[in-house]
């Protein structure tokens, strides 16, 4: 075995094994956006945005006259709303949250 190849395949498993250790101490929301957007959410993220699809699911139904179910919600959430929020906040403040200042 050359060299680059046994520092890629320790890199590999290494890497494999950090994300089963994270992944294990994710709650089911945080898991199945992840897994679903690629990003990682933080708890308090994960459900912000698990009320957001909630809600978005029950918008799209009503205008479509059927359910859509929370895979689709989620999806279409995260590609056409979630992301554009993102986008405008992280042009808007260099990708931090505005915070008030005190008087």
């Amino acid at each position: 075995m050359e060299h680059g190849s046994f520092i890629y395949a320790i890199y590999y498993i290494a890497n494999a094994l950090f994300k089963n250790h994270s992944a294990a101490h994710l709650n089911e929301k945080q898991r199945f956006l992840n897994e679903l957007s690629g990003e990682r959410f933080s708890i308090g993220e994960a459900e912000r945005v698990w009320t957001k699809i909630a809600d978005h699911k029950w918008l799209v139904s009503e205008k479509l006259g059927r359910d859509v179910g929370f895979n689709v919600a989620a999806i279409d959430y995260l590609e056409n709303i979630y992301e554009k929020q993102a986008r405008s906040v992280g042009a808007d403040f260099g990708g931090y949250e505005r915070i008030p200042l005190a008087n």
